[in-house]
């Protein structure tokens, strides 16, 4: 009889910690992944900078483990000071739009490689592609022009 208790006691009290568990799991809430600014890369490079996976790659000398940012994660680090201008990666591109800055990015051209440098491949001086000043400004670069990168985590 003392192990059908034994038996019964255990059961129990599994069956009451998974109901505090689920309960508990039920009012947890999605905390999204806090971004980090980690600085721009020391080496400066031009829009060819091979494809946006080379630019991580970049980074990646200067910061383990770190991509060049998006426009989004510039917002989301809550960085305000980035020490010079710098590349980004362009997010939401449309022929004339790159991270809400409207305007002639193509010089004249039209189409999205225009203002991503040509998918980072260009150095070609009608094209442009992402970069944010050091106070936090959104703007265009000409793919010509050697920027550092700027670095995520």
């Amino acid at each position: 009889m003392g192990g059908t208790l034994r038996t019964r006691l255990v059961v129990l009290t599994i069956a009451l910690l998974s109901t505090v568990l689920l309960a508990s799991l039920a009012k947890a809430t999605y905390v999204p992944r806090r971004v980090q600014y980690m600085g721009r890369t020391t080496a400066t490079t031009d829009g060819n900078m091979g494809s946006p996976g080379a630019a991580n790659t970049k980074c990646q000398v200067n910061f383990p483990n770190s991509h060049i940012c998006t426009q989004s994660e510039m917002f989301a680090s809550g960085a305000t000071s980035y020490g010079a201008t710098a590349w980004v990666l362009c997010e939401n591109v449309t022929d004339t739009q790159c991270m809400g800055v409207t305007g002639n990015f193509s010089g004249g051209f039209s189409g999205v490689g225009y203002v991503t440098c040509g998918g980072w491949t260009s150095n070609n001086g009608s094209f442009y592609g992402g970069t944010v000043s050091s106070t936090g400004v959104f703007g265009a670069g000409i793919c010509s022009t050697a920027l550092p990168i700027h670095c995520c985590l």
